[in-house]
């Protein structure tokens, strides 16, 4: 027995704290036979790892509180941005709505609803540029692809009388029924009719020959006399309003820049100005009849 062991005080008798001491005595020797290490060690070990546990503990509760905090930040920041994105949405139907009406109002004559000079230029471009796409899907030579329209110029005959006559709300009201009337006549999908000035009209028939153009406009012509809106009457006599019609041929072709709207406008122009030409033909050989332009 070492010294150490002689000098531990402890008796018998059933002394409770003598037991006590006994006990953390036995377990204190067994503890550094066994672990090399003292039970103060030991104690001060558990209570440094139980530090390290209540500040885990702690770090833990703050970052689970900093990271919902977190979550409910992004959460709203989410809700805002899809109220946003709901937000720009409508905004962009709305933008999309006005675009189309001023696309509507840029194309199309306000008056009689048909479409202005520049609204057929588009279109027909549109047109051509579908026909030779849908050649090259279907593996067809595109140049050898062409659209042959049919061009005719209108123009009202005694029209200036009725808005001296009877004014500018008579003269609108015909402006409307030849329209109406031209849409009646030229029923096809692809016939293309415009107002390119007061009482001047401009149908473009696509895939169209001089002859079928010429049928279509004597059916016009015999419309418009079969029709009473267009014999004005009033105290001082009637007037009829008849149709002076002049015909020009136009083809766009791919290699002479038929894909371009510049190229399909100048193509275009050059055809109305032949058709005007023949258009005034009619009025001198008496109105109210068809003329067909010859180079």
């Amino acid at each position: 027995m070492t010294r150490n062991d002689r000098e531990v005080p402890f008796t018998y008798g059933g002394d409770e704290m003598s037991i006590r001491k006994v006990r953390e005595y036995v377990v204190s020797r067994l503890v550094a036979l066994f672990l090399g290490r003292s039970v103060a060690e030991i104690r001060e070990e558990n209570i440094r790892l139980a530090r390290q546990a209540a500040q885990y503990k702690r770090a833990s509760e703050e970052a689970y509180r900093d990271g919902t905090a977190r979550i409910l930040q992004c959460q709203s920041v989410i809700t805002s941005l899809e109220k946003a994105i709901d937000v720009l949405g409508e905004r962009d139907k709305d933008q999309k709505a006005e675009i189309g009406r001023l696309a509507t109002l840029v194309d199309y004559d306000a008056l009689s609803g048909l479409l202005n000079r520049p609204g057929v230029i588009r279109h027909l471009a549109h047109m051509a540029s579908a026909l030779w796409r849908d050649a090259r899907y279907d593996g067809q030579p595109v140049h050898e692809k062409s659209l042959a329209c049919s061009v005719a110029y209108i123009d009202l005959d005694n029209f200036k009388p009725v808005n001296d006559t009877w004014g500018h709300h008579k003269g609108d009201e015909v402006l409307r029924n030849v329209a109406e009337l031209l849409r009646k006549t030229f029923s096809r999908e692809n016939d293309l009719i415009a107002r390119v000035g007061g009482d001047e009209f401009v149908v473009v028939m696509t895939h169209s020959d001089v002859d079928g153009a010429a049928k279509q406009a004597d059916h016009l012509r015999e419309n418009m006399r079969k029709d009473p809106r267009f014999l004005i009457k009033g105290a001082d006599g009637a007037i009829r309003v008849s149709a002076s019609i002049g015909l020009a041929l136009m083809t766009l072709h791919p290699e002479s820049g038929g894909l371009s709207s510049d190229m399909v406008a100048l193509t275009l122009n050059r055809a109305i100005g032949h058709a005007d030409k023949a258009m005034y033909d009619a009025k001198q050989s008496g109105k109210d009849s068809v003329s067909v332009y010859r180079d």
